[in-house]
């Protein structure tokens, strides 16, 4: 998945940019993601992200 898609997801989720370092760090004040600045992300993070997030199974399949 690229960067801007997962980025997209995130805001659908009201997560915001706290601040960008090596990491960009994403919240929606009851959690906090960290995202590497990759241009391309694997399956396995995306998944592990979206977990991180508080999505259940059926949603990460959608975005999968």
């Amino acid at each position: 998945m690229k960067n801007r898609d997962l980025i997209r997801i995130l805001k659908e989720y009201n997560f915001v940019l706290v601040r960008s370092n090596g990491h960009s760090i994403y919240s929606n004040s009851i959690k906090t993601v960290a995202i590497p600045n990759h241009m391309e992300h694997s399956k396995g993070l995306i998944r592990r992200i979206f977990q991180q997030m508080g999505l259940n199974k059926e949603q990460i399949q959608k975005y999968i």
